[in-house]
């Protein structure tokens, strides 16, 4: 990004920037997202924006960036510690997924399809070793994200209004979604078992999900 040599404005500092593109592509989409948009956003001319911002993937990169650093990413070596970090990367990409759902469906090729393929291969350098292939484990996290887009969409189904924000009902009880929460974690839970079941033997007092007794 291009900086003024006598110092950038306040009001165009890059946390307002990334601000700005957020509610734009929250807002209006990924695709949405161009210097005539953000100058829009910012109650400013293009052509003013344009002295600050070289391109708009500068601001692209500057806002992903920002919201994959709440997606934690694996450190451990050990299966059951790795398994643990999983979760709680599934756990935080459904929270993304809710909160910034413009920003996480972007189109390939852009920079933030880039930013989480770096983490995707991240995950699967982790867990290779642990996996028989790499097809097995392609397979298994296409499943495990593609649940969490699921259980997504359909919160979104339940209540299109809700912004990523739990309501309760007018009679003060819990919403729908609220009530699915604990249902959706064990999905993921036992899926995790099910796809990798590599993971899930070394679990204390549980047996994988594909050897457990049905009732």
């Amino acid at each position: 990004m291009q900086r003024n040599p006598r110092g950038r404005p306040r009001k165009y500092s890059d946390e307002l920037l990334v601000e700005a593109a957020l509610r734009v592509m929250g807002r209006d989409g990924y695709k949405a997202l161009t210097i005539r948009a953000l100058a829009d956003e910012l109650g400013i001319t293009h052509s003013a924006l344009y002295t600050y911002v070289g391109a708009v993937e500068d601001i692209e990169k500057m806002a992903v960036h920002r919201l994959t650093s709440q997606l934690p990413l694996p450190h451990s070596s050990s299966v059951p510690a790795l398994r643990q970090e999983l979760l709680a990367y599934l756990h935080a990409a459904q929270r993304l997924l809710r909160l910034h759902p413009g920003v996480v469906l972007s189109r390939p090729g852009s920079a933030a399809s880039g930013i989480f393929r770096e983490i995707s291969d991240a995950w699967n350098r982790a867990l290779l070793p642990h996996v028989p292939n790499q097809r097995t484990l392609h397979l298994a996290l296409g499943a495990l994200v593609g649940t969490v887009l699921l259980i997504v969409e359909g919160e979104r189904l339940l209540e299109p209004d809700s912004a990523g924000k739990r309501r309760k009902s007018s009679t003060g009880k819990p919403s729908a979604n609220a009530a699915m929460q604990p249902i959706a974690d064990r999905w993921l839970d036992d899926l995790v078992d099910l796809v990798l079941p590599e993971l899930s033997i070394a679990k204390k007092g549980r047996k994988p999900a594909s050897s457990r007794s049905r009732k």
